[in-house]
């Protein structure tokens, strides 16, 4: 088509620069007191006041100093986190901070309240002052902006993301000078955007029970103020420093949680508090009259993520709820069916994650998924109401029950440290496991989780734990002993002996020992009943009996023999060695001890062992310890630390904490025995550090050795070099590095030696 005479017309000046089609011009002082034309600015409104904080923010100044650097350097700036994890009040803090640096000002649009995608424009424009007219809003919004600097915050943006997304792309694109800070539970996902996950609030670690060091922890200052608010005179104190501890752990540093939890302190007392916990949803039903009403209860606050997912979505966020402790993306595979076959579960867990309604993490080893408790319980309440609960429990059973099986016979391995770390990644699990198995009729199963956790516990020195889930475990067996076979029960017995060797209580590993050997004996399991024997000697070595420990060692010794167990035999001769030790007899001790430690290698070399006849917590390592101990009285020295650092590394590569703290003790003896008082102390203290950092309670004997270490150690060196020591050793973070210090050289031996 021809264009008509005005286009023409409109052609003809752009092509000679007709001085016509420039914007109108206005004279603006510059700063050498004259004027230049410039096109007319578009007016603002009045920037948003920054409200008084009622509270004081606690714990986020970390991250207020992070977040003004993005924001520094961002254009668009997005917080994202759960529901009731403080995103708006750290936001509003950060405008704070930042409202200097931005002369046209602060503008704040709140999107709660929106129910139409098409309404953020029009609000973002209300919020700025922009008037009516021609043109879209979001044209007009980006219009007015480009020649302001302001930092525009938009608030609770997670149910209208899309059309958010496109208003926040304009402006960026079009209006430099302003910067973009939001708040919402997942990120918009355009180029540019920084995202910024605002996470919980520091917890307090599990055995602090210091009032000074508990009062360092993020979530406790919280709940401790706001407990201050309603409740004049509360404090934070010794006598109840557990239960504001057991409170603020259950509600996952939570501050919406921890603020509603801390109302209640008014009527409840932090103890009471505590035992109410169970049901937290109901519990923290209290609302604000100055709150929104999706932040006036807890689960008005999950209500208001929940129904934003969709039904795929909802259907993955409750099935996830079965786990305990967390889980990895295999076990989210396995567990998880979702109605709609083609839906794919890792994209189910990412998009979650993108909500925050999951959270990642990322260990040494894998990702690793978890949800907070308060959000888990909301899904399980949902997991109920659909009636598919009792299914997703059988799938999450039957999944940890073939994982134990794989861990048990990676735990057989010389290096299975790895194999004990994936048990501790995924013990909860493994616990709830056992628990639905059990109170569903299939003891077997369960109770093969059992003997999987206890070569765990066993390593790890949970004595306790292990006691309670080995006597559960009988109690099923002894509920339905036709599906269980015939000597698991003998087994978990001697597993129980075991345990009370380690605690120091003799009578009860004697009446579980002696049991197990009846166990075995009427099932004629030869090679178990001898196991069970050495244990039974073990008892009555530690309560002095040593004629009849000799007398039950020699007859399992015998009895390994003839059935030509190689592992069994090289148990009998080592307790028949530390028998000899104890009595004075070192050449005899020695001459069992290496013994059996060939024995324990060939049985290592060629796997020539007898299965689950054993426990093999520490059996190899024990007998390089038992022979490092004996080459020292006998003024060994170099030979005693070859067998003791070869003890250490043995048990490092199992993973084994109890046979580390066992060599490490006996080591910081011999090198204190040698003058080297100040590497002995940090023996001392890399060795309290291992245990701490393992929960690891150390066995009855080896804690008497290291209480007469430690009152040696402080006779010996003056308090000052004595705490740099333990302090030097507790800093040493990996295995690799307290084995180096356990190898490394020592001093020659004074005159006389220290005893």
């Amino acid at each position: 088509m021809e264009p008509g005479q005005r286009l023409s017309e409109l052609e003809f000046a752009i092509l000679n620069h007709d001085p016509n089609l420039d914007f109108p011009a206005i004279d603006v002082p510059t700063a050498a007191g004259g004027s230049k034309g410039m096109p007319t600015p578009a007016t603002l409104g009045t920037p948003t006041p920054i409200p008084r904080a009622m509270s004081t923010l606690v714990g986020r100044q970390a991250d207020i100093e992070d977040i003004v650097n993005v924001v520094g350097s961002s254009p668009v700036t997005t917080l994202v986190g759960v529901g009731g994890c403080g995103k708006t009040r750290l936001a509003w803090a950060v405008a704070e901070r930042l409202a200097p640096t931005f002369s046209d000002g602060v503008f704040v649009t709140d999107l709660t309240a929106v129910t139409d995608s098409r309404e953020v424009e029009v609000r973002v424009s209300e919020s700025l002052g922009i008037a009516d007219g021609p043109g879209s809003p979001t044209r007009r919004i980006a219009t007015a902006l480009e020649q302001h600097r302001v930092l525009l915050l938009l608030d609770n943006c997670e149910h209208v993301l899309d059309s958010t997304a496109e208003l926040v792309t304009t402006i960026a694109n079009a209006a430099t000078g302003c910067t973009i800070l939001l708040t919402s539970r997942e990120a918009l996902q355009i180029p540019g955007e920084a995202v910024r996950p605002v996470r919980p609030l520091s917890l307090p670690s599990n055995d602090q029970l210091d009032v000074t060091e508990l009062a360092k922890s993020e979530s406790v200052q919280l709940f401790v103020d706001r407990a201050c608010l309603v409740a004049p005179g509360f404090k934070l104190d010794a006598a109840n420093a557990a239960a504001v501890s057991d409170v603020v752990r259950h509600l996952d540093g939570m501050p919406l949680a921890l603020e509603l939890a801390a109302a209640r302190v008014r009527t409840l007392p932090p103890e009471d508090l505590a035992t109410r916990l169970h049901d937290r949803l109901r519990l923290l039903d209290l609302s604000h009259r100055t709150s929104t009403a999706r932040q006036q209860t807890l689960r008005a606050t999950i209500d208001w993520s929940y129904d934003l997912l969709s039904p795929s979505e909802k259907d993955a966020f409750c099935q996830f709820a079965v786990f305990s402790g967390g889980w990895s993306l295999e076990a989210s595979e396995k567990v998880c069916a979702p109605e709609n076959p083609s839906d794919d579960v890792y994209e189910l867990v990412d998009r979650l994650v993108g909500k925050s309604l999951v959270a990642s993490e990322a260990p040494e080893t894998s990702v690793r998924f978890r949800m907070l408790e308060v959000i888990r319980e909301y899904a399980l309440e949902k997991l109920d109401e659909t009636n598919a609960r009792f299914a997703v429990e059988q799938r999450h059973a039957a999944w940890y029950c073939e994982y134990a099986k794989e861990c048990a016979v990676g735990l057989s391995q010389r290096r299975s440290a790895p194999w004990l770390g994936r048990v501790e990644a995924e013990r909860d699990n493994l616990l709830a496991a056992t628990v639905w198995l059990l109170d569903n009729d299939q003891p077997a199963d369960g109770v093969a989780i059992i003997e999987t956790l206890t070569e765990f516990w066993l390593r790890r020195g949970r004595w306790n734990e292990a006691r309670v889930w080995l006597i559960r475990g009988l109690g099923a067996i002894d509920a339905h002993p036709e599906k269980v076979e015939g000597g698991v029960a003998g087994r978990l017995m001697a597993a129980l002996a075991s345990v009370y060797i380690e605690l120091g209580e003799d009578t009860s590993a004697q009446q579980w020992a002696a049991a197990a050997i009846e166990q075995f004996e009427d099932r004629d399991m030869g090679p178990e009943a001898a196991s069970a024997k050495c244990l039974l000697g073990r008892t009555y070595r530690a309560s002095g009996e040593w004629d009849q420990a000799d007398r039950l060692a020699s007859e399992a010794l015998h009895q390994f023999r003839e059935s030509g167990d190689t592992h069994g035999t090289a148990i009998a001769l080592r307790d028949l060695g530390i028998l000899a030790r104890w009595r004075g007899d070192n050449p005899r001790a020695r001459t069992l001890l290496e013994e059996g430690l060939a024995l324990f290698r060939e049985a290592s070399r060629t796997s020539k062992g007898s299965g689950r006849t054993h426990l093999h917590a520490r059996e190899h390592s024990e007998v390089l310890t038992e022979l490092g101990v004996v080459a020292g009285h006998e003024g060994d020295f170099e030979g005693a630390e070859g067998f003791l650092a070869e003890g250490l590394d043995l048990a490092s590569q199992r993973g084994n904490v109890v046979g580390m703290t066992e060599s490490l003790v006996a080591l910081g003896s011999l090198i204190f025995q040698r003058g080297d008082f100040e590497r002995a102390a940090m023996i001392l203290g890399a060795t309290q550090r291992l245990c701490e950092r393992n929960d690891t309670v150390l066995p009855h004997a080896v804690e008497a050795e290291r209480v007469v270490l430690s009152q040696s150690l402080r006779e010996a060196l003056d308090p000052q070099k004595l705490a740099a020591a333990l302090e030097s050793g507790a800093a040493l973070r990996s295995t690799d590095q307290v084995v180096d210090l356990a190898s490394a050289q020592s001093a020659p031996p004074p005159t006389p030696t220290v005893s």
